[in-house]
């Protein structure tokens, strides 16, 4: 070793020293910061960091953490519009950026739905800066900022995580642990342990008291597992969905009840070998389930009559007929109101904040407790998916919408038909959540549609794309199944993106 060599100061090692000492100076300030400022999301962004750091180098662990978590739909706290899987997906999105600032290795892999979802990043920015930006932790006396934030974590959310691959086995962790999470989470809000976000019900006290809506975390969790797995006794599986169908409908939801009927068509119709003939076999079941609904109305609770009350020749009590037909002419008044006003908002939206104590003094207390269609639009409470783009976000917002949601599920379709060729649980899973994702996308313009339901559509765009993905790469994954009649295996397909 030649003399004086130890004395050479190693670069490495002090910058890694300097990175470390650097990294601990900003914790204590950002702590200090936190705990100063009371935010409720900077405390919840600077608790997630040591778990970010530690998921760095296992991005797929993090996955698979986010979306079990975002399953049990468990609200934190009392601010609106933010749950468990919110909080996850702010963790995701911290490690992607830390792996992308000190590693800099970002892989780029571009989709059709990219330039869409930057526009409407833009548009967001715009409105933020126009029409007051809503956000608490800036200062804003506005409320209702937290929509901006949610939208703009998914479209976040969506670029940290579509580069992420997923083993065949942690594919199955997200199936049974979701289910898990959907348990705990319908728990939760039964029991009340924390503050369940509650959808505003128009109906009158006796069917709205027995509408079981805390089963909804559980229902959405199960029923994508009940349709992708194959029962040897096919009879069990037919009486599982019968009965996922029944649960759905003690909810109350009409729209909800449809979007399951909607996404079993379409899962079959991706994976029928003839697809003429299924559309046959599933109009003779659909004529069986129509029989069937109608002999049995008469006897149904409440909350299941108003729930079936669309269908054709269903006999339903004068109280849920009530209820039902209420609420559609309630939204009927709403959009005729609110047509009339966005012809102010057509090229600079309205922005889906706005100041609290300006909004109630504008309005009665009849208004409030009948939510009358001043009250809607006051609230952006639009219950249309295109009126609440174009009033909130301008004809823009509309148009980006619009190529989103064309983009996205143009794209998610043509997977699907790949993916039909691979006849395993991961498969058929994968196929189950983008037959939902297309319906979601269709039922947001046609049926109803806000802004929390964009940015969920947004969020699960991404997990679409990352499970969808891995299955492709992985082939013919797990135990390899017979495929169906008139399939051709393909042993290996290229990933779509």
């Amino acid at each position: 070793m030649p003399v004086g060599s130890f004395n050479k100061p190693d670069s490495i090692l002090i910058k890694r020293s300097l990175l470390i000492w650097l990294g601990f100076l900003g914790t204590v300030l950002l702590a200090g910061f936190t705990v100063k400022s009371g935010n409720v999301l900077l405390i919840a962004g600077f608790l997630v960091l040591p778990f970010a750091l530690m998921l760095m180098n296992r991005p797929d662990i993090a996955f698979l953490f986010g979306v079990i978590a975002d399953t049990s739909k468990i609200p934190i706290g009392n601010i609106q519009y933010l749950t468990l899987g919110v909080l996850t997906q702010l963790l995701i999105i911290a490690a992607a950026l830390l792996v992308w600032v000190l590693r800099g290795d970002w892989k780029k892999i571009c989709f059709s739905e990219d330039r869409p979802l930057k526009w409407f990043v833009a548009i967001i920015i715009i409105l933020m800066a126009m029409r007051g930006a809503g956000l608490r932790a800036l200062g804003s006396s506005s409320w209702g900022g937290m929509i901006y934030i949610r939208i703009l974590v998914s479209i976040a959310f969506y670029f940290a995580v579509r580069n992420i691959r997923v083993s065949p086995k942690q594919t199955r962790i997200i199936i049974v642990g979701g289910i898990v999470a959907g348990v705990v989470g319908s728990l939760v809000q039964r029991t009340g342990f924390v503050s369940s976000l509650q959808e505003v019900s128009t109906l009158v006290t006796s069917v709205g008291s027995q509408r079981l809506m805390w089963l909804l975390p559980v229902l959405y969790a199960v029923f994508p597992v009940i349709l992708a797995v194959k029962w040897r006794i096919k009879i069990f599986g037919v009486l599982l969905w019968l009965s996922t169908m029944a649960l759905m409908g003690l909810t109350g939801f009409r729209s909800r009840l449809v979007s399951f009927l909607m996404v079993t068509f379409i899962y079959g119709f991706i994976r029928a070998g003839n697809r003429i003939r299924y559309c046959l076999t599933a109009g003779v079941a659909g004529l069986a389930l129509w029989i069937m609904i109608v002999g049995v109305s008469p006897l149904l609770p409440l909350s299941l009559q108003r729930a079936v009350s669309f269908v054709p020749g269903a006999q339903i009590s004068f109280e849920a007929d009530k209820a039902a037909s209420g609420s559609v002419e309630w939204r009927v008044d709403i959009w005729k109101y609110c047509l009339q006003k966005s012809p102010e908002y057509l090229f600079i939206g309205r922005g889906s904040s706005f100041n609290i104590w300006e909004t109630v003094g504008s309005m009665s207390g009849a208004d409030i407790r009948g939510h009358s269609p001043w009250f809607a639009f006051q609230t952006r409470s639009y219950h249309s998916g295109p009126l609440t783009l174009l009033i909130d976000y301008g004809l823009p917002g509309l148009l980006v919408g619009l190529w989103l949601a064309f983009t996205l599920g143009s794209r998610v379709w043509k997977v699907a038909g790949k993916l039909a060729n691979i006849d395993s649980i991961e498969s058929r899973y994968s196929v189950v959540l983008i037959s939902w994702l297309v319906w979601e996308l269709v039922a947001f313009f046609l049926v109803y549609g806000d802004m929390p339901k964009f940015s969920t559509l947004i969020a699960m765009g991404a997990i679409v794309t990352v499970l969808s993905s891995s299955v492709l790469m992985n082939g013919l994954s797990g135990k390899k199944e017979p495929l169906r009649t008139g399939d051709k295996a393909t042993g290996h397909i290229e990933d779509a993106s």
